[in-house]
Parts: C-alpha cells; structure tokens; sequence
C-alpha cells in the first residue's frame, strides 16, 4: 500500500493549517493495478482537480492528488517552501505510486507541468496528460533579477479578485478560493516565481528524455499561458498530441464555460483509456 504520509518526510513542513479545499483528494480502487497522480499548479490546491479525480475514480482508478508543500496554508509557508520541495515531495509520491501499481499516469496543470515533464523523465510513465503550460508565462524580469530580488525577500502586493463566473466543484467553494486569493494569488513573491522559473528551465531540459505517450492541453486564448509558441515549447517532445481547447480559461477543470470543461474532460478521458487497457 502507499504511504502518504511519507512523501513529506524531508521537505518543508507547513506551519499553517491547510484549507479544506487544499487538502488532498486520495481516492483508493483496491482492486485496480491503474492510478492517476494529479500535480496541481504554482499557488494551486487539490480541490481545483476535483472532478477530474471524481472522473478517473468512476473509471476504476485509485487517483492521488496530493497538496504540495508551501502551498493552500499561508503566505509565509509559500514563502519558505520552494522548488525542490515541490519536486521532492512530488518524486516520492510517484515513486511510492509507481510500486504498487503497474498503470500509472501522470497528469499536470500549470506549474505541475514542468514538475510532470521532470518526472516523467525520470521515470516513464504509461502516459502524460499535460493541461495549460505556462511555458511563455513571465514576471518580465530575467533570472538574475529574480535572483536579486529573492535575497531581499522581495514582495508585492498585486491586483486580484476573485471570478463568480468560475464553477468550482469542491466542497465548501467558494469560501476558500477567496482565502487562498487573498494568500497567494494577491501577491508576487520573487523567491517562488524563481522557483517556477528553475523549475521550467528543468522541464526543457530534460523533454527530449520523456518518451511515454504524451498529450497536451491548451487554449489561444488562455491569459495565464499564452500557446503562441506552443509547437517550439514542445518541438523535443516525441509522442505527443495536441489538443486545443478553443475559448478556455488557464483553469479549463473548473472553465467558466461549461463546454469547454467537458471538452477537456471526455479528450482526456478518451486518451487516458486508449492508451492504458488492462
């Protein structure tokens, strides 16, 4: 059986108390060898995943949505936490995952796509599903600024609020989603947004080493992530298919259009079963 709570052993220990919708989403099939690890973006939580946990689940899978460390807690536990913890805590859950079942896929959004990328480089999984990657996402400042401005402790207090529009399916919503706004998406912090940087340098990197069947998931019109490079962002990747998710959101799990959530979903879905028969 997995451990879960031995991912954490050597990485940043929260200090705050995790919000309901931060907590993971652990849905156990005893009696299936598939599982699916969702890895959750910069400043995300599980509760973002939870229909698409919901649907694997009704598919036979276990599915595993872990909380990184650092993140839908506090500020200062983001602040703390960085990219190697992300990557550590996500490598031991994949591992533990990888020993106890022979079907595993691995599925990022956002920032955990360049976690997955990494991982699946290392470890080949049976397939990769990859969900708005924010490749050509940027602060506007170059790495050694980021360097700079993460050893003062840099910190800035940006404009965000929440989106009504958003149809958010974990319990409790939207309650938290304002308190982890409030948190996380309110503020640039240089230290982590150095950490997402090294991480994507990781990712490109290491592509040309990921040889499972991959695909990936975007919108034109995402603001977050724009796709405009998207077939450079992904020239070293061998096997992988693109799939375009017009008028979606960087968020297309909980999409203020509902079509465009369910596009996701059944391609996903379709993909996922096409390539991991029992």
């Amino acid at each position: 059986m997995v451990d879960i709570a031995k991912w954490r052993e050597g990485v940043y220990a929260d200090k705050g108390d995790e919000k309901d919708a931060a907590k993971g989403i652990f849905l156990i099939n005893e009696r299936s060898d598939k599982a699916v690890l969702m890895i959750h973006g910069y400043g995300g939580y599980p509760g973002e995943m939870q229909s698409l946990a919901e649907l694997y689940s009704k598919e036979g899978f276990s599915v595993f949505v872990p909380r990184l460390p650092g993140m839908g807690t506090t500020r200062e536990d983001f602040r703390r936490s960085d990219w190697a913890d992300w990557l550590d805590y996500s490598m031991a859950a994949y591992k533990d995952i990888m020993e106890n079942y022979g079907n595993v896929i691995l599925l990022g959004h956002s920032m955990g796509v360049f976690i997955s990328l990494i991982l699946a480089a290392k470890f080949s999984p049976r397939s990769l599903i990859l969900i708005a990657p924010p490749f050509s996402t940027s602060s506007g400042l170059g790495i050694d600024e980021l360097v700079s401005l993460s050893t003062d402790g840099y910190e800035k207090k940006i404009p965000w609020h929440s989106d009504k529009r958003f149809r958010l399916h974990y319990p409790g919503a939207p309650k938290d989603d304002e308190a982890l706004g409030n948190e996380y998406w309110s503020y640039f912090q240089a230290r982590n947004f150095l950490s997402f940087e090294i991480l994507k340098k990781m990712a490109k990197l290491r592509m040309s080493d990921v040889k499972c069947r991959c695909a990936v998931f975007y919108s034109p019109v995402d603001p977050v992530a724009p796709s405009d490079n998207i077939e450079e962002d992904f020239s070293m990747l061998e096997n992988k298919e693109f799939f375009v998710l017009e008028g979606g959101t960087h968020e297309p799990m909980y999409d203020i259009s509902e079509d465009v959530e369910e596009e996701l979903k059944e391609k996903m879905l379709s993909f996922s079963l096409s390539g991991n028969e029992q």
